[in-house]
Order: structure tokens, then sequence, then C-alpha cells
């Protein structure tokens, strides 16, 4: 019951960012560039809020193990994908993929404690999929280091 009430509030904030962009669609054409990055701009900051309220609701969820891992993976990538889409500089982006390797570092923390302490439910499918999705996060933030330097 507790997951629907989470997953229904989470999809509202998401319908309503759905239907601000589509309303916003229905203006007439924009003829300038700059015009047109700052309906874009406006997109992608809706996105990070909403893909942060998707995230916030599953990490709420997953505490009492309502949620499945996969859920909150995919949630934090989400987020991760929102606002590096957003950022304005790689010094942004960077920042934004500097919290998800932290997010994720904290999330295998989580599930390498549960699963060692032979919590139910937390198996080494859990554990290594959270250790997965920890070194994929550094690895992005590697490779937008990486690219920063050029």
């Amino acid at each position: 019951m507790r997951l629907r009430s989470v997953l229904v509030i989470a999809t509202s904030i998401l319908s309503v960012a759905g239907a601000t962009l589509l309303d916003a669609s229905a203006d007439p054409p924009i003829s300038t560039k700059s015009m047109l990055e700052v309906e874009l701009k406006t997109a992608l900051k809706a996105r990070v809020e909403s893909a942060q309220a998707v995230f916030d609701a599953m990490l709420t969820a997953f505490k009492p193990s309502t949620v499945s891992l996969e859920d909150i993976v995919d949630a934090s990538k989400e987020l991760s994908e929102a606002q590096v889409a957003a950022a304005a500089n790689s010094g942004e982006a960077i920042a934004a993929l500097t919290a998800y390797v932290q997010r994720a570092k904290l999330l295998e923390s989580n599930v390498e404690m549960q699963y060692k302490a032979g919590v139910a439910g937390v198996n080494a499918k859990e554990y290594f999929t959270a250790k997965r999705e920890r070194q994929s996060a550094e690895i992005a933030l590697l490779e937008a280091r990486i690219k920063a330097e050029h």
C-alpha cells in the first residue's frame, strides 16, 4: 500500500511536468535560437525536478524494502542523466556525476551490509547489481573528467 502511494505521487509529478511540456509545445513556433535555448533549459530543469522527486520517492520506499533494487538504481540513473543533460558546462556535469557516484556508493554500502548480514531478499544478485551500478557511475565520472580536459 505504501509503495502504491509513493508511485502515485511520483506519477502525478511526472504527469504535471509532461503536461507543462505539452502545453508549451502548443505555443506558436519560436523563431530565434536563444528563445529555443531558454525553452530547452526550462524543460531540462523541469526534468531534473521530476527525476529528483522520483528518486526521493524510491529511496523513501526502498528503506523499508518495498521497492526493488532495480527500481532505485533506475531512478538514480535517470536523475543523473537529467542533471547532466541540464548542466550548463562540464563543471556542472561533473558535479552531477559526482553526486551520482555518492548515491551509488551509499546504495552499495547499504546492500552490502544487508547481504553480509543475511537479510532475507538481499542476495548476491542485489549485491553485485549495486556494485556494478557504483562502478558504472565511477566510469561515467571519469569519462566526463577526461572529456573536460580536452
